[in-house]
């Protein structure tokens, strides 16, 4: 009789042990589950641009960096960009197969004559020619007017739409963004004075 009831302790203890053990790695996997949902909730497809201010030449010609940066948490595909910047009639656009969640790219930027227009004067950030007036001379004469212009660092304002796709879950979505910046350029300064 003891020896069965020892047994039937043992057999008790062995199903109780083997349903708190299933039951904590239940619980687990569950809760790894359900972070795991409440992550993918909060994901999000988002991507970044800058226009670099330091001239780079290639064999194509001279440039300046564009530096688009997905970061968001998705990889962006078919990923088409339109921009329009001072200097220029129109978008130029650009197309990248692909931007992984995380990744940098450049993309050389810059029609001809945005390329002239920020070769007029050194207006790299930081530079020393940054901080420079410029000096104008008049003379006023009887009843005209005067008129007198020059080079000074300013900023070159941009605007870009960004188009893309994205796998959420195999779920395929659309993604569009658009992004008004600048960047150091030189801009002609005309004064007008009048009597």
């Amino acid at each position: 009789m003891k020896k069965e009831k020892d047994k039937g302790l043992k057999i008790g203890f062995i199903v109780t042990l083997i349903l708190f053990v299933l039951n904590f790695l239940l619980m687990g996997y569950l809760n790894f589950q359900y972070n795991g949902i409440l992550e993918s909730l909060n994901n999000k497809p988002d991507i970044e641009i800058q226009v670099s201010p330091f001239l780079q030449s290639a064999p194509f010609g001279e440039y300046l960096p564009m530096i688009v940066t997905n970061t968001g948490d998705f990889t962006l595909t078919d990923v088409y960009i339109g921009i329009w910047s001072c200097e220029m009639d129109r978008y130029e656009t650009y197309s990248l197969p692909l931007i992984p969640s995380g990744i940098q790219m450049e993309i050389p930027f810059g029609s001809k004559k945005v390329i002239e227009g920020f070769k007029e004067k050194e207006c790299y950030p930081f530079s020393n020619g940054r901080n420079e007036g410029v000096s104008l001379n008049f003379t006023i004469g009887g009843g005209t007017n005067v008129t007198s212009s020059g080079i000074s660092c300013g900023f070159c304002k941009f605007k870009s739409q960004i188009y893309a796709k994205y796998n959420d879950s195999g779920d395929i979505k659309n993604f569009h963004k658009e992004i008004n910046s600048s960047f150091p350029y030189p801009s002609e300064l005309i004064i007008t004075i009048s009597q």
